[in-house]
């Protein structure tokens, strides 16, 4: 699987679905945000210093990511939904990334809303793979099982 606008010369590739963003946070800091404004007043955690999904998420609420606090910045998307589930703030978490502790409960959603960019999830297999039963097998298999964890259907 593969994540991106689907420009990998050389390969098949069958889109699966875009990617999703949406804010995250534990349920104890859950009770501090009823609007999009009140992300002003708790700590944004970033990956690499990066407001991925920020701004596609905000402008909908006439807000920019300059308008966020700072808050803990990780070198990696794990560690920052790490940091979420441990109440050091609020993170634009992957849809992907984020579905187990949402199911567990340890994370929430605290504001509606989602956001997508360009990028799509992709199975990226051999260009002549695709004849092959068990490849048919495990893209449907795939579709499945992203359709039962997100609860959305596949768009490819």
């Amino acid at each position: 699987m593969r994540i991106g606008q689907g420009n990998w010369p050389g390969l098949r590739l069958d889109r699966l679905m875009p990617q999703r963003f949406f804010p995250v946070c534990a349920p104890a800091l859950a009770d501090r945000l009823h609007h999009a404004d009140d992300l002003r007043n708790i700590p944004v955690i970033r990956e690499n210093a990066r407001l991925q999904g920020w701004q596609e998420w905000l402008s909908p609420h006439r807000m920019q990511p300059d308008d966020l606090p700072d808050g803990p910045e990780l070198a990696d998307g794990g560690l920052c939904l790490n940091a979420a589930i441990s109440g050091q703030g609020v993170f634009m978490a992957w849809a992907v990334l984020a579905a187990d502790a949402l199911t567990e409960g340890t994370l929430i959603r605290p504001l509606p809303g989602e956001a997508t960019n360009s990028e799509y999830y992709w199975l990226a297999t051999a260009p002549e793979s695709h004849r092959k039963p068990a490849i048919g097998w495990f893209r449907t298999w795939l579709r499945q099982e992203l359709a039962a964890s997100l609860g959305k259907g596949d768009d490819g």
